[in-house]
C-alpha cells in the first residue's frame, strides 16, 4: 500500500508542499480546526505522514491527542516549522528516535 502525506498549516506552508506534489494540504487558522483535522487524519489508514505546523503542535492542550501524536508511528506526526522559524536539532533527533527507536547520539 502506498501511503499519502498530509500537511496542516498556514497558507505558505501548505502551498510549498503542494508545489512539491503533496495533494492533501489543509490551510488552517484556528487551533480547534487543526486538532479536529489531526484526529481525523490519525484515523485514516491511507495516511503515512502528517506534517503539522509547530504552532499547532505547541498549542495542543488535549492530553489524549498529545499522547496519540507522540506515540503514533503510522501515521507519524511531524512537527514542521513555519517560515522564519528555526528547526532545531532536538526536533530532528526526537523524530529519529520515534522512527527507529534508538538515540544515535548516545
Amino acid at each position: 500500500m502506498q501511503y499519502k502525506i498530509a500537511i496542516i498549516g498556514n497558507e505558505a506552508l501548505c502551498t510549498g508542499f503542494e508545489l512539491a506534489g503533496v495533494e492533501e494540504a489543509y490551510v488552517v487558522e484556528k487551533q480547534e480546526e487543526a486538532e479536529t483535522l489531526i484526529k481525523k487524519l490519525l484515523a485514516r489508514e491511507d495516511i503515512g505522514i502528517i506534517g503539522v505546523s509547530s504552532r499547532f503542535i505547541k498549542g495542543i492542550a488535549d492530553k489524549e491527542l498529545r499522547r496519540m501524536i507522540e506515540t503514533s508511528t503510522l501515521p507519524m506526526v511531524v512537527d514542521l516549522p513555519e517560515y522564519g522559524e528555526e528547526a532545531g536539532e532536538d526536533m530532528l533527533r526526537k523524530l529519529i528516535i520515534r522512527a527507529i527507536g534508538i538515540d544515535m547520539e548516545r
